[in-house]
């Protein structure tokens, strides 16, 4: 029952972020043109390609020094040492993040291409 109730969480929250994405959109639209919906898919892009590259895990920054390097390795560490069913458990949030990010992925592409591409046909 719970399983259920974070999964219809998490959905809820992936629509509350696309119409977030879709109102930035028409704003951008409305103050830049076709330009901002292409600059605002590639920003989209970027932000999911790097939570995509560091898979959920701290990120470590040279900001931040060594104590971002220390947290990220005391992940990797409690990731290796958890037991067979957090295994599992871990590998179905990598499996469901990676059905989210790819959607991401595939909505920023789209606003990419077509916000460049009407920015190149209707305003240069």
């Amino acid at each position: 029952m719970e399983n259920r109730r974070q999964r219809n969480a998490f959905w809820a929250a992936v629509l509350f972020w696309v119409v977030v994405a879709l109102i930035a959109a028409v704003v951008s639209f409305s103050y830049i043109g076709w330009l901002g919906v292409g600059l605002l898919g590639l920003i989209g892009l970027l932000v999911s390609i790097r939570l995509d590259l560091h898979g959920g895990h701290a990120v470590p920054d040279t900001g931040q020094g060594t104590t971002a390097v220390g947290l990220y390795a005391k992940q990797l560490e409690e990731q290796t040492r958890s037991s067979p069913d957090q295994k599992l458990a871990d590998k179905e949030r990598r499996a469901e993040r990676s059905k989210l990010l790819y959607l991401i992925n595939t909505v920023c592409m789209c606003l990419i291409i077509f916000g460049f591409y009407m920015f190149i046909r209707f305003q240069l």
